[in-house]
């Protein structure tokens, strides 16, 4: 509702300055400041000329064209963002849960370990196991 009450006193504002016969681009251009640049220059260039209903219709087209590509691109690279965003949390899950933590034995026998490593476990040690790999922890 706000946006509707600044535009109605833009349009007000461009009313009376052009009531008091100031020129259509320097007028629009101090009643509407967040205009672009090159739109004012075409007010501008239409005003000289001779054809400010053109650039006008012009300027409204280009603005058009703007916001609709500006749309499209948004949601072209939501998807994408999308993806990336579920892909991370597929892996992290999947570390989490699938491989999970690593299985660790208060209580190390040394006879149930590999010959290799019997004589270098000292008793309340850990082990990790992996696919017949052993990992001692500290």
């Amino acid at each position: 509702m706000s946006a509707g009450w600044e535009l109605s006193a833009a349009y007000s504002e461009l009313n009376a300055r052009l009531r008091r016969r100031r020129a259509f681009p320097p007028a629009f251009a101090q009643a509407f400041p967040g205009i672009p640049a090159h739109i004012q220059r075409l007010f501008t260039a239409g005003d000289m000329t001779g054809r400010l209903a053109e650039a006008l219709a012009d300027a409204g087209a280009e603005l058009e064209h703007e916001a609709k590509v500006r749309t499209e691109l948004r949601q072209a690279l939501l998807y994408p963002a999308f993806l990336v965003g579920f892909g991370f949390l597929t892996v992290v899950f999947i570390f989490i849960v699938v491989v999970g933590q690593p299985r660790r034995y208060s209580n190390v026998s040394l006879a149930n370990q590999p010959p290799q490593l019997r004589p270098r476990l000292a008793p309340g040690m850990r082990t990790w196991s992996c696919r017949g790999a052993h990992f001692v922890l500290p």
